[in-house]
């Protein structure tokens, strides 16, 4: 019987080994945060105006993408420094471009362009700095 005690004393023994990494120093290592991530994984730090992946204060730098049910991509818009900074594009379900849009550290600049479901351009502005400088009118899109 001693024998039994002694051997499972053993095993449990051999079982406690030092190798092993707690779960806070594991939780305490920096998570690198992906380049490409879903837009719903983002939260937004109201205090700094800026979106973050896992830590406020820690702006995201990448792209984040929405997709429709059936997979197709609905939204790929670009992050520096948690804010949207460079392109921004939105889809209809059937694959054509909807939206074009360049920001600019949140601010929207440059030319904004909206097309139709069937790809026809249907409004075309001008942006600097977040102000709307422009809008370019073309024929036969006022329905």
């Amino acid at each position: 019987m001693k024998t039994v005690y002694f051997s499972l004393f053993l095993v449990i023994l051999a079982s406690c080994s030092n190798d092993q990494t707690s779960s806070s120093e594991v939780d305490n290592k920096p998570i690198k945060e992906p380049e490409l991530c879903d837009c719903n994984e983002l939260g937004f730090d109201k205090d700094y105006n800026n979106f973050f992946w896992t830590t406020p204060r820690n702006g995201y730098t990448g792209t984040c993408e929405l997709y429709f049910p059936d997979g197709k991509i609905k939204l790929q818009k670009h992050f520096k420094g948690g804010k949207v900074h460079g392109k921004m594009t939105s889809y209809y379900q059937n694959g054509q471009i909807e939206d074009v849009k360049e920001f600019d550290t949140n601010f929207q600049v440059g030319e904004q362009k909206t097309y139709r479901e069937d790809g026809i351009l249907k409004y075309h502005a001008l942006y600097e700095r977040g102000n709307q400088t422009k809008i370019l009118v073309y024929p036969g899109t006022i329905e």
